[in-house]
C-alpha cells in the first residue's frame, strides 16, 4: 500500500508512519514537505493520501481540491486540532473522506480511517464505472429506439401510451410530452377500435403475442394501415407493460385494393404472362409476383409478399438492384434493357433481362412495376460462344503458321504472332503495296482478287528474301463485310532441302563418271554454289596438315593455294566431326570472315578415319538438321571418291613398274646367255685341261638352267602384264 504523508512536524510524521505500520504489513510512505514534492507525487499512484490542515505552504483543504481534480478516487483523511472541528466539517463537506483529531489518543483511529475511506473510495469507484456503463448502455438504446427503422412503443396494460420512439410520434403526428395522455384507442379509426381494444384485452388476459393490421388515424385525422405486432412485458410474473412493433403498410393495403379492383382486368394476363412480373413498394417490399416469378425463383408468394428483397439475395446481388432502381427513381423515367443476376431459392443463378417503370400516384412515385425475362439460357449461349471465340482466338495467337485477316483492298486488319514475326513489322492498317517489293505485292494482290471474284479457295506459293511460302486465301464473311483469311505455311526448309537433294544427286552422278578428282571437287564445289542459300562454297584436300585449295566460288577474300589447316578447320579436325558456327563465334577468329554470311559451316571429308579434305559453306540462313546430315554425306562421300582415286593411282604405279621390271627382265637375261656362250666355247675350245674344261662347262650348265627359269618366269610374267593392260591403259 503506498501512503502521501503530508506534514510538516517531523514528530508527527514519525508517528504516523509508526502507527500506519503496526496495522499494514506492505505499507510504503512517501513524505511530502513542500509544494514541489506534492505536485510531483501527483503524477504518481497512492492508496491514500494523509495530509495535515495547517501547513507552511498551503491548507489541507487546498490539497484536498488540487488530489480531486486530478484523482478523484484517491481517499484523502485529514488531520485537525482538537479545537477546530468547524475546519473538519468544512472539509467534509468539500468531499474529505475522513479526518482524525491531531492528538496521541486519536492517534489510534488513524488506521481504521484509513481503511474505511479506501473501502469507500472503492465503491464509488465502482459506482462510477457501474454509472458510466449504464449510461453508454441507456444511450445506446436510446439510439436503437429513435432511430429504429420500426415504430416502438410502450403502453399501459389498459393502453395507455408510457412511451414511443421518434418514427412513431412523427407518423402520427403527435409529440413525447403529449403521451401521458394519448391512449391506444386514440391512433385506431373507430371501423377498427373494437377489434384493436379485443386484441390489446386478450394480450392482457392471455400473456401472448399478436400481430395484426389496423386502420389507423393521425392526429390530423389521415388513415393509414399499421401492421402491429404486440407482446407483453412482465415483472414478478406481471404484465406492467405492452411494447408495440408497428410498420406503415399503407401502401402495400392501398395497392392490394387497387389490385383487388382491377383483378378481372388484368389478372390472367398478369399471372399468365410468360415474363416474370413484380411489384415493389419505394423500400423493396415486395407487393406482387405472377406465377412466372413463383416458377423461375422458386418462392411461393406467400414467403415473399411484403417482405423486402434484401432479404433474399446475397449483398452483392441486392446492391446491384438498388443501384438499378435508385436510377429509375432519380431520373423519375422509365428505365429499359437493364440486366439483373439473382437467385433462385434452391440457390442456381438466374440472369433477367427486362424494364422496370414507375407506378405514380397523384404525379408521385409509389412503387415500381418490373417486367423481366429469363435469359439464363441465352447467357449461358453467349458465354459458350465467347468460350469458343476465345478458344478460336489462341489458336489464331499459338498458330505456327502465319495467319491474317484482309479487307478487299488488301490491307491487313490483324495478324497473328507468326505473322508478324516472318513480316517484322506492325502491319495493321497497312496494304501488301506497303510491306512487301512491289513484284510480290502485286503478284498477291492479283489472287486476292480472284478470291473475292469466285468466292474459293485459292492457293499459289512465292518467295521473298530468300523464303518461300504456301498461301491458303481463305473467302470470308463477318457481320455482313467480307474479308480475306490469309494463311502461309513458310516452305523455305522443305524447299531448300529439295533443292540441296538434287544438287546432291547431280554429284551422286559425277562420282561415277569424273575420274578426274580435282574436276570432281571443283564440278561439285560449281553445283553446291548454285543454291541461293549458300553466299559462298569452298573445297580443299588436306594431307599432313596442309590444306590445299582445290575450288571455291563467292568468297570475297579468298583463300589461299595452300595453308597449314587452322581456324575451323582445325576445330573441325579435333572434334572429328561437322562444325557450325555463326557470325559472333567466329568473326574474330576466321581469317576468312565474310560480313555478308551469317553462318560458316565446315564439314570434314572422311573416309576410314582419315580426313581427306574440308567442305567450307557461308550461308544467309543456317542450315537445318536434315540439311547438315545431307552435306555431312556428301563430304565422305566425296572423301570416299578421294580415296578411290588414290587406291587407282597406286594400282597404276605398281602396273607401270611392274612393266618396266618385265622389260629390265627380258634385257637381263638376254644380256646373261651372251657371255655364257662365249666362255662355253673357249672351255671346249682353249681349255686343255680336260678336267678344268668339264668344271667350267658344268657351271655353264648349271646357269642356263638358272637363265631358262628366269625365261620361264619371263613368259609368265608378260602373261601378267598382258591381262593387266586392259585395266590400266
Amino acid at each position: 500500500m503506498r501512503v502521501m504523508l503530508i506534514d510538516n512536524n517531523p514528530d508527527d510524521i514519525i508517528l504516523t508512519t509508526r502507527e500506519l505500520k503496526k496495522e499494514f504489513d506492505d505499507v510504503e510512505v512517501l513524505e511530502i514537505l513542500d509544494e514541489k514534492e506534492f505536485l510531483n507525487a501527483l503524477e504518481e499512484e497512492f492508496d491514500v493520501v494523509i495530509t495535515d490542515y495547517q501547513l507552511k505552504w498551503g491548507t489541507g483543504i487546498d490539497i484536498l481540491k488540487k488530489i480531486r481534480e486530478k484523482h478523484p478516487f484517491w481517499p484523502v483523511i485529514m488531520f485537525t486540532e482538537t479545537s477546530n472541528e468547524e475546519v473538519a466539517i468544512k472539509a467534509m463537506k468539500a468531499g474529505l473522506d475522513d479526518y482524525v483529531l491531531k492528538s496521541p489518543k486519536h492517534f489510534i483511529r488513524l488506521s481504521v480511517a484509513v481503511k474505511v475511506a479506501i473501502e469507500k473510495k472503492k465503491k464509488e469507484k465502482e459506482l462510477e464505472i457501474y454509472r458510466r456503463e449504464l449510461e453508454k448502455s441507456e444511450k445506446k438504446y436510446s439510439e436503437l429506439w429513435n432511430n429504429a427503422n420500426d415504430m416502438l412503443y410502450l403502453l399501459t396494460p389498459d393502453g395507455t401510451f408510457i412511451d414511443a420512439n421518434k418514427l412513431t410520434l412523427n407518423t402520427f403526428g403527435y409529440t413525447k410530452e403529449s403521451l401521458g395522455k394519448l391512449s391506444f384507442k386514440d391512433i385506431i379509426a373507430d371501423e377498427h377500435l373494437e377489434k384493436a381494444l379485443n386484441d390489446l384485452q386478450e394480450i392482457v388476459s392471455s400473456g401472448k403475442e399478436i400481430s395484426q393490421e389496423y386502420l389507423c388515424k393521425t392526429r390530423d385525422g389521415k388513415q393509414i394501415w399499421v401492421e402491429i405486432r404486440s407482446h407483453p412485458i412482465f415483472e414478478n410474473g406481471k404484465i406492467v407493460a405492452i411494447q408495440g412493433i408497428a410498420r406503415d403498410v399503407t401502401d402495400r393495403k392501398r395497392f392490394e385494393e387497387e389490385l383487388i379492383k382491377k383483378e378481372r382486368k388484368y389478372r390472367d394476363l398478369f399471372e399468365n404472362s410468360l415474363d416474370l412480373i413484380v411489384i415493389t413498394n419505394l423500400r423493396g417490399e415486395f407487393i406482387e409476383v405472377n406465377k412466372t416469378f413463383e416458377k423461375v425463383l422458386g418462392y411461393s408468394k406467400e414467403e415473399i409478399i411484403g417482405k423486402n428483397y434484401r432479404e433474399f439475395l446475397p449483398e452483392e446481388c441486392a446492391n446491384e438492384i438498388f443501384k438499378e432502381y435508385n436510377r429509375a427513381f432519380r431520373s423519375g423515367k422509365n428505365i429499359y434493357g437493364i440486366e439483373l443476376e439473382v437467385f433462385a431459392k434452391d440457390g442456381k443463378k438466374i440472369v433477367l433481362e427486362g424494364n422496370v417503370r414507375m407506378i405514380k400516384e397523384n404525379g408521385k412515385i409509389v412503387a415500381f412495376h418490373g417486367n423481366f425475362r429469363d435469359i439464363t439460357p441465352r447467357k449461358r449461349l453467349e458465354n459458350e460462344l465467347k468460350d469458343s471465340e476465345e478458344k478460336f482466338r489462341k489458336i489464331f495467337e499459338l498458330s505456327p503458321s502465319h495467319i491474317a485477316i484482309l479487307d478487299e483492298n488488301g490491307v491487313f486488319l490483324e495478324l497473328n504472332p507468326a505473322m508478324k514475326s516472318s513480316i517484322k513489322l506492325d502491319a495493321v492498317g497497312k496494304s501488301l503495296y506497303e510491306i512487301f517489293p512491289r513484284d510480290v505485292a502485286k503478284k498477291r494482290m492479283d489472287y486476292l482478287k480472284k478470291m473475292f471474284e469466285t468466292n474459293e479457295i485459292i492457293i499459289f506459293e512465292d518467295s521473298r528474301n530468300g523464303e518461300y511460302f504456301r498461301n491458303f486465301l481463305v473467302p470470308l464473311e463477318l457481320k455482313g463485310k467480307r474479308y480475306c483469311l490469309l494463311i502461309s505455311k513458310d516452305l523455305t526448309e522443305l524447299i531448300r532441302l529439295n533443292k540441296l537433294l538434287k544438287t546432291i544427286d547431280r554429284i551422286n552422278d559425277l562420282l561415277v563418271k569424273e575420274k578426274d578428282i580435282t574436276l570432281l571437287l571443283r564440278r561439285a564445289c560449281e553445283y553446291l554454289s548454285t543454291l541461293e542459300e549458300y553466299y559462298s562454297v569452298w573445297v580443299g584436300t588436306l594431307e599432313k596438315n596442309i590444306v590445299k585449295t582445290i575450288a571455291y566460288d563467292g568468297e570475297k577474300t579468298p583463300h589461299p593455294g595452300e595453308f597449314d589447316v587452322q581456324g575451323c578447320m582445325l576445330k573441325a579436325l579435333q572434334k572429328d566431326g561437322f562444325i557450325v558456327q555463326n557470325i559472333k563465334d567466329r568473326e574474330e577468329n576466321c581469317p576468312f570472315y565474310d560480313g555478308d554470311a551469317f553462318s560458316c559451316i565446315v564439314f570434314p571429308m572422311k573416309v576410314d578415319d582419315t580426313t581427306k579434305g574440308f567442305i567450307t559453306i557461308h550461308s544467309k540462313i543456317l542450315p537445318n538438321g536434315e540439311e547438315i546430315e545431307l552435306l555431312s554425306t556428301l563430304a565422305n562421300d566425296l572423301a570416299f571418291a578421294i580415296k578411290a582415286f588414290e587406291l587407282e593411282e597406286a594400282k597404276k604405279r605398281a602396273f607401270r613398274q611392274i612393266e618396266d621390271n618385265i622389260e629390265k627382265f627380258a634385257i637381263l637375261v638376254d644380256q646373261i646367255r651372251n657371255p655364257l656362250s662365249v666362255i662355253s666355247g673357249t672351255a671346249e675350245m682353249k681349255v686343255k685341261n680336260k678336267e678344268i674344261a668339264e668344271l667350267i662347262l658344268k657351271q655353264v650348265e648349271a646357269i642356263n638352267d638358272l637363265v631358262k627359269r628366269l625365261d620361264d618366269g619371263w613368259l609368265e610374267s608378260e602373261k601378267v602384264r598382258e591381262f593387266l593392260k586392259q585395266f590400266f591403259r
